[in-house]
């Protein structure tokens, strides 16, 4: 009896912690820009996204990480090689198992009243890759700013190594 009861209060304050984000000013649409990414790029069934193509990246991510990615399109172009991204950059691997997977997203903090961090886990069948998402508010709508594992920065790891190659300032 206790353990149901552990459970259902549980449950409740988890719950309610959800339902926080929307209260204390958190957009919907913070979360749903996350949705969005994970559901229209998923290596493991063919469905990418064309990370060359400003207009598909600026639907997802902020001005600095679509200037990346398109610093990265240009030095894949002139030095006919990868350059910063050696991996799926949303999930920060090269293979994938076959089958479907998971997406559970766990609104983490507020950044700030215009910023929100989200723990992403994505569940396969055998292994589960969990990453923080930063999402913030633009002036074209809730946009990712960073995506990270438990080691590396997609916009720091791109910025660093696309600055050392002479393809990228970063002014802010």
């Amino acid at each position: 009896m206790l353990f149901f009861l552990k459970f259902f209060v549980l449950n409740c304050l988890l719950l309610i912690g959800l339902g926080c984000t929307e209260a204390i000013g958190v957009d919907s649409g913070a979360k749903e820009v996350v949705y969005k990414l994970f559901s229209e790029h998923q290596p493991w069934k063919g469905k990418n996204l064309n990370w060359e193509s400003r207009e598909v990246t600026s639907r997802f991510f902020d001005s600095n990480l679509v200037s990346l990615f398109q610093s990265e399109y240009e030095c894949k172009v002139k030095e006919r090689d990868v350059c910063s991204l050696e991996s799926d950059p949303v999930y920060f691997s090269q293979d994938f198992p076959d089958g479907e997977a998971e997406l559970v997203l766990i609104p983490v903090k507020n950044d700030s009243p215009k910023g929100m961090s989200y723990k992403v886990n994505v569940k396969f069948s055998k292994w589960t890759i969990v990453l923080v998402v930063r999402v913030k508010e633009t002036s074209a709508g809730w946009r990712i700013s960073d995506i990270q594992n438990e080691s590396l920065s997609l916009k720091l790891n791109m910025q660093s190594t696309l600055q050392s190659l002479g393809y990228f300032n970063l002014l802010k």
